[in-house]
């Protein structure tokens, strides 16, 4: 009986610990196209553009880009694949301007004279954000 009690008494400890977890936040860019993706991310901080890059982001999995909750309400996400043997790549982009340097990681603050189009993401007050390239 003693036995029981203590089984009880720590499945009751482990459920209460496990409900203690908070739920995972984070910001993520997900790939469900049949290519490899190199994923540059960015967000606005209330004083300036922040754009990074590369993550690699393989075909059906999804690349943790900030971990954590999120800090921002708007984020920019562009993506690219490697060139071809004909010199061809894809590109995933939208119409906000951000920096980028290829094929190196890179962090760029500001936005002046960049033409890379990033599609803007509001998150509004969300703590996660997951966006797919297709």
């Amino acid at each position: 009986m003693q036995v029981l009690r203590r089984m009880f008494l720590a499945t009751l400890l482990l459920g209460a610990c496990l409900a203690a977890v908070p739920a995972k936040a984070e910001f993520s860019v997900c790939n469900t196209s049949q290519k490899t993706a190199y994923v540059s991310v960015g967000h606005w901080d209330n004083y300036s553009h922040v754009s990074e890059g590369w993550w690699i982001v393989q075909p059906d999995t999804c690349k943790i880009t900030y971990p954590g909750d999120l800090e921002w309400q708007w984020y920019y996400v562009f993506g690219r694949t490697e060139v071809d043997d004909l010199g061809n790549y894809e590109v995933w982009s939208g119409d906000y301007p951000l920096c980028i340097h290829w094929p190196n990681g890179f962090t760029i603050v500001g936005n002046e004279g960049c033409d890379i189009g990033f599609f803007e993401i509001d998150s509004g007050t969300s703590k996660s954000f997951t966006f797919t390239l297709e």
